[in-house]
């Protein structure tokens, strides 16, 4: 075991570093004089090396990370094993910019606007001044803010206290740790609550370089936003289902896609498979929700303004959503311009399958339950009209507490694998050297679906074994 921390902690070490030459940074801050730094940041040769360092020590974090899960798989100390590997392993990461993303700048931007009374509802980033705009991606710097107001209030409380734009970047990472430490707290008690081996799910839903690279290291706030998801379908399962129903209005406070774990807080939650009891709960959950959030929102002087800024994702279409190219073949076919509405088509799906779940998916079996609630978040993922490397982990925490069968299973973890090694590498940005890393990623993410079940689970079955510490 003590291998396999020190080969994770490395490969974590060596990713920060190469994220200390790539990452975007306000100009002329302390990263440009720290001396090993700032010859290697100038160069030509910054970004390939930066993203080349960054790469290939993920690799190494990701096979790190399939030897714990073959080392604490099924073991009553296995939680205890692989919260201590997360927590080791995202130590490195603490300190450096936003990697593989500039998105981290933005929400300190936004914290900066709410500080100063100006709603980032109304207004983008352009109307400040100072190394922020720079700091900013110029793709999102006369945007307004597309998210709920938790995050907006969380930057702006940061800016208010001190407006240096490295405290509110801290932050914001804070805030992320915020979302990892609920998922090691939530996600063996779910497991538990399912079925499933707690040091399993904890595994792949907190210690996957997916996670600890998107969620801690990008900065992401869909990190927070999924440990308050798996928060709340975790007190769903243990009978406190109006708790859970705070835990997603703070969810959908940070991102409104939120909503749809309702369906896994009804089916988790419910004692009686009635039709009207069903809909009591459901009407009940989403209520409760929606006072917090909008609660929050008010509270704070936002008002409703986030409402509105769901729609701004949708001017930004990504390679990787599902609807785009459905639209694409669809007005091939046809000839009609029919790309626009296939995204609408698959939100209104996503709603009627929620819908039927909620009113017709199991309640009373709890594994059964939780497979639905699974199958709920992976649609949202899928149906998504925007869709990026981390929405992936909007489903990952309930899959991983789902009792899968075993081809499932080994898919979902060759996902997680490839979506984590390519966190440096974005098509959009067409890297020179990134089909390269896209064809290992996929390579690597057969290998480990195909490793012999022994070698991916030496330590126990998937099924629920006693975990201590959960």
């Amino acid at each position: 075991m003590r291998s396999v921390l020190l080969t994770g902690l490395l490969g974590s070490t060596c990713v920060a570093f190469g994220g200390f030459l790539v990452g975007r940074t306000p100009p002329g801050d302390w990263v440009e004089h720290v001396p090993p730094l700032e010859g290697l940041r100038e160069g030509a040769a910054a970004a390939p090396l930066g993203y080349g360092a960054a790469f290939l020590w993920l690799v190494l974090l990701t096979w790190a990370w399939v030897g714990l899960g073959a080392r604490t798989r099924g073991r009553p100390d296995g939680v205890a094993a692989v919260r201590r590997a997360a927590l080791l392993w995202v130590l490195p990461l603490l300190p450096t910019p936003p990697l593989f993303s500039g998105d981290g700048w933005s929400y300190v931007g936004d914290g900066l606007l709410t500080a100063r009374g100006l709603s980032p509802y109304d207004v983008s980033v352009s109307h400040l001044h100072g190394p922020i705009l720079q700091a900013v991606d110029a793709a999102w710097l006369h945007t307004t803010a597309q998210y709920g107001p938790l995050p907006m209030l969380w930057g702006g409380a940061a800016s208010w206290t001190w407006g240096d734009l490295w405290f509110g970047l801290y932050a914001f990472r804070a805030l992320a740790l915020v979302g990892l430490g609920l998922l090691l707290y939530a996600v063996p008690r779910l497991a538990a609550a399912t079925g499933r081996d707690p040091a399993s799910a904890t595994w792949l839903a907190a210690a996957s370089p997916l996670v600890l690279a998107h969620g801690v290291a990008g900065l992401h706030l869909d990190l927070v936003m999924v440990g308050l998801m798996a928060l709340a379908l975790m007190l769903a399962a243990t009978h406190r289902w109006g708790w859970a129903s705070v835990a997603v209005g703070l969810a959908v406070a940070v991102k409104p896609t939120a909503v749809f774990v309702v369906v896994g807080v009804v089916l988790l939650s419910m004692p009686h498979d009635t039709l009207l009891h069903r809909l009591r709960r459901a009407a009940a959950v989403s209520v409760v929700a929606l006072a917090t959030a909008v609660g929050l929102g008010e509270a704070g002087g936002l008002g409703l303004g986030w409402v509105g800024a769901m729609r701004v994702p949708w001017a930004h279409p990504s390679w990787l959503s599902l609807t785009r190219y459905v639209g694409d073949l669809a007005a091939w076919v046809t000839g009609l311009r029919v790309t626009p509405a296939v995204p609408v088509a698959g939100v209104v799906l996503l709603c009627g399958v929620s819908a039927w779940l909620v009113l017709r998916g199991p309640v009373r079996d709890r594994a059964a339950a939780g497979v639905a609630a699974a199958a709920a978040l992976a649609l949202s993922t899928a149906m998504a009209p925007v869709v990026h490397y981390w929405y992936f982990l909007w489903c990952l925490p309930a899959l991983a507490c789902a009792p899968l069968a075993r081809v499932p299973r080994r898919a979902v973890v060759a996902l997680v694998v490839a979506l984590g090694v390519l966190a440096p590498v974005d098509p959009s940005q067409h890297l020179p050297f990134g089909t390269t890393v896209v064809r290992v990623s996929l390579v690597l993410a057969v290998l480990v679906a195909f490793l012999p079940s022994g070698l991916l689970g030496r330590g126990g079955p998937d099924r629920l074994q006693p975990a201590a510490g959960a």
